[in-house]
C-alpha cells in the first residue's frame, strides 16, 4: 500500500533529514512471491540509520518511530479498514527495544533484557511502542498532504530516489 511506505519516507525524512536514500511499492503479485518465501513486504523505504552513528535512546525512539510509521499512515487514513502494518515493523521495533534495554539506553538502566521480568519487558515495550506509534501519527497528521503526494507518485512511478522525494516534500502546497 503506498500510504505504508509513503508514511515511512516522510516521517523518517522529518526525523532525520536528507537521509533518505528510496522508497518503493511492490507490485501485489510481486509481493505474493515475497510472501512464499514467509517475507511479508509490500514496498520498502531505505535512510541512513542513526542509531549507529548516536547510540542514544532519542535516536532508538526515532527509529521505532519511523518503523511504527507506516501502520500508523494506514490508520490515519484508513482508520475503518485496521489494516494495520506489517507484521515486520512490529518485529523490528521490538527487536531495537531489546536491543536497546541490553546496551543500557532504556529507562531501566544497566540490565539486559533477559535479567527484566515478562511483566517489566512488557511494559518497557509497551510504553515505547504506544508513545512512539502516537508520535508517528502526530507527524503523519501534520505532515498528511506531504504523504498523499508521495503515495500518488509511488502509485505513478513505483520508485523514488531520496531526491525525487525530497523535490516533492519541498513543492508540497503546505511548503509554500
Amino acid at each position: 500500500m503506498a500510504v505504508h511506505e509513503a508514511g515511512h519516507a516522510v516521517v523518517a525524512e522529518t526525523l532525520f533529514p536528507g537521509q533518505v536514500t528510496e522508497v518503493a511499492i511492490i507490485e501485489p503479485w510481486r509481493a505474493r512471491w515475497f510472501k512464499f518465501f514467509n517475507i511479508d513486504v509490500n514496498g520498502f523505504c531505505k535512510y541512513t540509520s542513526m542509531i549507529d552513528i548516536r547510540p542514544t535512546l532519542d535516536t532508538a525512539k526515532n527509529e521505532i518511530c519511523i518503523m511504527l510509521s507506516g501502520a500508523a499512515a494506514v490508520d490515519f487514513f484508513f482508520p475503518d479498514l485496521k489494516l494495520g502494518g506489517n507484521r515486520s515493523d512490529f518485529s523490528k521495533a521490538e527487536e531495537l527495544i531489546q536491543k536497546t534495554v541490553n546496551n543500557g539506553l532504556s529507562e531501566a538502566g544497566p540490565v539486559t533484557w533477559n535479567m527484566l521480568t515478562e511483566e517489566q519487558r512488557n511494559k518497557i515495550a509497551q510504553n515505547i511502542m504506544k508513545s512512539e506509534y502516537e508520535r508517528a501519527r502526530k507527524i503523519i497528521s501534520e505532515h498528511k498532504d506531504e504523504i498523499l503526494a508521495v503515495s500518488k507518485e509511488l502509485k505513478e512511478k513505483e520508485h523514488l530516489t531520496g531526491e525525487e522525494l525530497r523535490n516533492i516534500l519541498s513543492s508540497s502546497p503546505s511548503k509554500q
